[in-house]
């Protein structure tokens, strides 16, 4: 498994989901599904509850939880200024 792959990958997919959102509702309603999905996979992540008690799916949760964290807070703090590029 490359890691490194797995992480862009789950990223790719979550800037997609996100762009949909954006488009097909609003960007409000795209925010807010970012903040309630962004709490889901990290209480996931932390208590390695299902799925994220696997290695790939806990991976691919990290990796959507980042973007999102990003995505809402693209400022200095936290890091690049601006969320991920989707490849």
């Amino acid at each position: 498994m490359d890691v490194r792959q797995e992480l862009a990958r789950s990223q790719e997919l979550e800037a997609e989901r996100v762009r949909f959102l954006e488009r097909t509702r609003s960007p409000g309603e795209a925010q807010a599904f970012a903040r309630r999905t962004r709490g889901i996979y990290r209480r996931a992540v932390l208590n390695r509850s299902a799925p994220a008690a696997e290695p790939v799916y806990r991976l691919r949760l990290i990796g959507s939880y980042c973007y999102l964290r990003h995505y809402l807070n693209p400022g200095p703090e936290n890091g690049s200024g601006s969320p991920p590029p989707a490849r």
